[in-house]
């Protein structure tokens, strides 16, 4: 019985909610010293093994509850690349945050991030929502505003997301590389 609380709905959130801690984890790790250091590193640690458990779950889960995932991984076989991805990105945070390899082990779990987000997409694509009945599926086609809009909304995206990168280089490059606990600067 689905609903809004249902059990693959919290072990989603769960999921997610575990990813971003972690990912949050390396950040700290990456860009402190100290006891922060530490203590983010401690709870990367224990992070990543929650991440893999929970990668192993929420995939076994998801392919026997969503139908269009089998469908279409067996339609396409070249998908499995990127849940493959995912795992290797998860696999290589882990071994580079155990190398003290800090700014790469965060750089590869966005990349996890950004694989797990693919995956679900390529799963049910060109489904964005499906529903229990296949004739009330929100699809690519059914929900396309038609090509002007398209068009409005492209240049309108193009130079706001130039202006979200602009902003995110500036901002990254105004921070220090690693922020002490014990500097006295004003952050």
């Amino acid at each position: 019985q689905t609903g809004i609380l249902d059990w693959y709905t919290i072990l989603s959130g769960v999921t997610s909610a575990t990813f971003l801690l972690h990912h949050g984890a390396l950040w700290l790790v990456a860009k402190t010293d100290g006891r922060v250091q530490q203590h983010a590193r401690q709870a990367a640690a224990w992070l990543w093994f929650g991440s893999i458990g929970l990668t192993v779950i929420i995939l076994t889960a998801s392919w026997y509850v969503q139908p269009l995932a089998r469908t279409s991984f067996s339609e396409t076989p070249w998908k499995i690349i990127l849940p493959l991805a995912a795992v290797l990105s998860l696999l290589a945070s882990g071994y580079l945050r155990w190398k003290n390899k800090n700014m790469p082990a965060f750089l590869c779990s966005g990349l996890f991030i950004y694989f797990v987000i693919f995956t679900g997409a390529a799963a049910i694509y060109p489904n964005i929502l499906p529903g229990l009945n296949p004739e009330y599926h929100l699809t690519i086609y059914n929900t396309s505003p038609g090509p002007e809009k398209l068009t409005t909304t492209l240049y309108w995206w193009i130079p706001g997301i130039l202006l979200v990168g602009v902003y995110f280089t500036i901002l990254f490059r105004s921070l220090p590389a690693v922020i002490s606990a014990s500097s006295e600067e004003d952050h």
